[in-house]
Parts: structure tokens; C-alpha cells; sequence
């Protein structure tokens, strides 16, 4: 129904502010630190499609409440542009947005205000499923740093959960799980714990070392092992740097 238009020559990616120190009697600056600047955002205007509406321009009363129903909600919310095809881009945002009405004889079209909630974006939901003792992850991000994923462990053989991720030799462990049990762990918004399970114990049996997965400049293969038996699935979405479309 809409056509979006960048109202902007180019958006930028964005600035990363070192944070520096020198040394007494040194002239030479030395990084102690770091942060971005702002995070993503832009104008963008959006009318009806000519094409598909060649005999009615104006956005109705009724149109205008369900786009800004839809945008101008109070939180972030992720969100993809489309292309002629209507196909989501691999690029994706947490983002929300200012909505201006225009007016020529009648709403022709918006102004928008994207603000997202980070200086990059991000791509499609990636997820792997495993059941086997040991598994391979390829965090093909952006950004140097850490990922933490949602993760899903269904226990196959009673016994204490070790999972470790060999790259750091970080070990996430939470004791006496039962089989058939489902343990849910949380890492994207906010890191959080679950399970199936309500005779578990997860205050005292948990060693609160949330799975993540490690991305260096150059290496970003993670190794993990993993026992007792179990079935383990693990989403995540990887760093994009690569500025608002």
C-alpha cells in the first residue's frame, strides 16, 4: 500500500567515541574504553502506491488509524523494510516511530521519525537444533563482543546439566534436572531462567553463567559441549553494521 522514501542523501553508520588516557609524560593516547554515539535513525515519507492506487491518493480515516496503530506503539518493536516484492530485508531493527500526517486537500501521505534502540541492526532470527554431545556455531556478526541466544534444552537422562563453551571454557551448570524436563534460557532482552519443572530448585541449583557465544575479529567458530543427553535448540539474530536503508 505505501512507498517508503529516504527523505536523507545518506544515513550513516554509527560513530564509535573512544575513551582515552596517556601516560605521565607519554604523548601517546591509549584506549580504556568505548561507546557509540547514537543509535540508528532517520526521516522517511510514505504515500500510497500510484500504482496500485492510481484513483485515490488520500489515505482514509480509517487507513490512518491502522498505520498508526501499528507504528506508534510504546515500546520498540522489530521491523524490516520491504522490497517491491514484498519481501522483508535481511535487515532487521528494534525500532519506533514519530508519525506526522501531511496534508493537500486530504491525507496524501506521513512523516515518519525512526529512533531504533541500537547503533546497528540486526538479521533474521537464526536457529540451530542439536542432539548430539558436541556442536559447532559460526556467530557470523558484526560486531567483537558477545551473543547471548535463547536457548532450549530438553533433558533426555537425569543428571547435572553441563554446557560449555570450549572457545572460553565457560561453563553454564544447573544440577539435579530430570528427564523430560525443558529448561528455558533467556538472553537476548533480559537473561532468564525456566522450567517444565516445578519441584526444581533453580535459585540454588543454577550457577547463573548464561550461555553465550564469543565473536573475535577473527574467529567467530564456537565450540560447545554439552551432557547429559539432551536436545538443545538455540535462536539468536547476528550484528549488522550497516546503517538504517
Amino acid at each position: 500500500m505505501l512507498v517508503f522514501e529516504n527523505t536523507e542523501d545518506t544515513i550513516e553508520t554509527s560513530t564509535v567515541e573512544l575513551k582515552t588516557i596517556k601516560g605521565a609524560r607519554n604523548d601517546r593516547s591509549y584506549v580504556v574504553g568505548y561507546e557509540y554515539a547514537d543509535n540508528y535513525n532517520g526521516v522517511y515519507h510514505v504515500i500510497k502506491d500510484p500504482c496500485q492506487f492510481p484513483d485515490s491518493p488520500y489515505i482514509t480515516d480509517d487507513e490512518i488509524s491502522e498505520f498508526t496503530r501499528w507504528l506508534c506503539r510504546k515500546q520498540y518493536k522489530w521491523f524490516s523494510f520491504i522490497d517491491e516484492e514484498d519481501t522483508a530485508d535481511q535487515i532487521w531493527y528494534k525500532a519506533f516511530f514519530q508519525v506526522k500526517k501531511e496534508y493537500y486537500g486530504g491525507c496524501i501521505g506521513f512523516e515518519l521519525t525512526i529512533t531504533t534502540s541500537a547503533p546497528y541492526g540486526f538479521s533474521r532470527v537464526i536457529e540451530h537444533e542439536f542432539q548430539t554431545n558436541q556442536f559447532k556455531i559460526d556467530a557470523n556478526t558484526d560486531e567483537e563482543g558477545y551473543i547471548y541466544p535463547d536457548i532450549t534444552i530438553e533433558i533426555l537422562d537425569s543428571g547435572t546439566l553441563r554446557l560449555t563453551n570450549v572457545n572460553e571454557n565457560r561453563v553454564t551448570e544447573l544440577k539435579n534436572c530430570v528427564a523430560n524436563e525443558i529448561i528455558t534460557l533467556k538472553g537476548y532482552d533480559i537473561q532468564q531462567i525456566s522450567t517444565t519443572n516445578p519441584n526444581h530448585s533453580l535459585i540454588t541449583d543454577f550457577n547463573y553463567k548464561f550461555p553465550r557465544l564469543v565473536c573475535e575479529y577473527n574467529d567467530q567458530v564456537n565450540t560447545f559441549t554439552i551432557s547429559p543427553t539432551c536436545k538443545i535448540n538455540l535462536k539468536y539474530r547476528e550484528i549488522r553494521k550497516v546503517g538504517l536503508k
